[in-house]
């Protein structure tokens, strides 16, 4: 698996010890990290338009009926599985991701379709140490 991510702070950013440690993390799950070429987001253009329709259909019509957490991962639970399993997407023919997956991987777990929600800043803190260079890790869980 390859993430291909921008140079925001949760990706390391300018630091390139940053970049380096979260290589170093996600090699361990048998993973590679590449950064995108700063200023260039049309090397990540199915990752920029999949956050404008969340920003669309999912955060700006919700985002202020939302009042705790639980109801935030309730929702984006529903919408995750709407947007995988239900929602037709033109770039794949009019199909689900779900279904586009299916004909590419006949044997992928059916179970993958019920992708559950995570806080990424809690991940980030419980994973372990991160020599000090992510800001979540320095906050203490209560």
């Amino acid at each position: 698996m390859v993430f291909t991510v921008d140079h925001g702070e949760a990706w390391g950013g300018k630091s390139w010890m940053k970049v380096k440690e979260l290589k170093k993390l996600i090699r361990g799950f048998g993973c590679k990290l590449i950064q995108n070429h700063k200023g260039h987001p049309e090397e990540n253009a199915h990752l920029e338009r999949s956050h404008r329709t969340d920003d669309e259909e999912f955060y700006i019509p919700r985002l202020f009926q939302i009042r705790s957490e639980k109801e935030l991962l309730d929702e984006a639970w529903g919408y995750i599985y709407y947007y995988n399993n239900v929602r037709e997407h033109s770039p794949l023919n009019y199909q689900t991701p779900y279904q586009h997956l299916k004909k590419q991987l006949p044997e992928v777990d059916r179970n993958i379709r019920f992708v559950i929600p995570i806080m990424l800043d809690k991940v980030s803190v419980k994973i372990g140490s991160w020599s000090g260079y992510n800001v979540l890790a320095q906050h203490q869980l209560l």
